[in-house]
């Protein structure tokens, strides 16, 4: 066979090969949705011995957002978490299923017994980084009135 042919072939058929793990990469890639959310700290109310810090969390995505626990100044700690539902407190087990386009009110119980001997005091800076099921997290800053 000829060298130059022999060049020829293998070049198109890398690229062939290139174009289709492209294509693959896209099919795959959107399939499922994506989930993107935001969320703030409106509320912190001092109760119990700890604090309670209410977030709003609003789905924005077009998937389902899925909350499956909080980090506190980087440590991942189990904390009582409470749903707001048409002005009642409820307390809900993780993961909170927030659907896209919708928010909602979730209320996370600081106390000074929890899993990770953190301390809570009036005054105190914490960061707060949600743990979800997308890639990006978002990091806050919160101090304790």
């Amino acid at each position: 066979m000829n060298k130059a042919l022999t060049v020829t072939l293998l070049s198109v058929s890398s690229l062939v090969a290139l174009l289709i793990g492209l294509w693959y990469s896209n099919v795959f890639a959107y399939t499922g949705g994506f989930p993107t959310y935001d969320y703030r700290v409106y509320a912190i109310a001092k109760r119990d011995g700890g604090f309670d810090l209410t977030l709003i969390v609003r789905g924005k995505g077009t998937a389902d957002l899925e909350i499956h626990g909080y980090y506190l100044n980087g440590l991942k700690c189990g904390f009582k978490t409470y749903v707001i539902v048409n002005d009642t407190v409820v307390e809900k087990e993780l993961p909170i299923i927030v659907p896209p386009g919708e928010s909602q009110e979730i209320v996370i119980a600081l106390r000074d017994d929890n899993d990770c001997n953190l301390r809570f005091l009036s005054g105190q800076i914490i960061e707060l980084v949600l743990e979800t099921n997308t890639p990006v997290q978002y990091r806050t800053l919160i101090t304790l009135p």
